[in-house]
């Protein structure tokens, strides 16, 4: 006995018919033939999904390896730009403090100079005091001393504002 509501044996309180009722095995073959061509299509659809599936992870695989090696490439551009940058800074560096390195020379022997000069001059005024000279050799050496002042002054005060900072923009 089948019951007719069910479809299958165990039958939960239905109405049971006969098993050799004809129309209720045409009923439960339809049924079943429906239920089969559900199936059927649902497996393809399923098949279908995991075609997309697998082409959807291809994609992905193949995006991730291309992103990433463009980041390889774009990254190693950059790199190279600062080592270039670097470069272009460090020659400014040693420029500038090859320039104020001659400056430096230069401030050296002008205060050279300048010692000597100074010297030089603190002389002719100790023979100007022992002789008692006139007023105008002591206007002379005045003149000389303001001279000799006036023409290191510059040069040094020039050299003293010679640091570099670097604006890394």
């Amino acid at each position: 006995m089948i019951c007719s509501e069910c479809i299958v044996a165990d039958h939960k309180g239905h109405r049971v018919s006969d098993g050799c009722d004809n129309k209720s095995i045409k009923v439960f073959q339809r049924r079943a033939q429906i239920l089969k061509k559900k199936i059927d299509a649902s497996a393809g659809e399923t098949e279908i999904f995991s075609e997309e599936l697998q082409e959807i992870e291809d994609q992905l695989q193949s995006t991730r390896e291309a992103t990433l090696s463009e980041l390889d490439e774009k990254f190693e551009v950059l790199i190279e730009m600062l080592k270039n940058r670097k470069d272009t800074l460090a020659k400014a560096v040693k420029s500038h403090y090859k320039k104020q390195e001659i400056f430096l020379l230069e401030a050296q022997k002008n205060i050279e100079r300048r010692a000597n000069n100074l010297q030089k001059l603190e002389s002719k005024l100790q023979t100007l005091i022992n002789a008692n000279q006139s007023e105008t050799k002591l206007e002379r050496l005045e003149a000389e001393f303001l001279q000799i002042n006036k023409s290191y002054d510059s040069p040094f005060h020039q050299f003293k504002h010679c640091t570099v900072t670097l604006n890394l923009q």
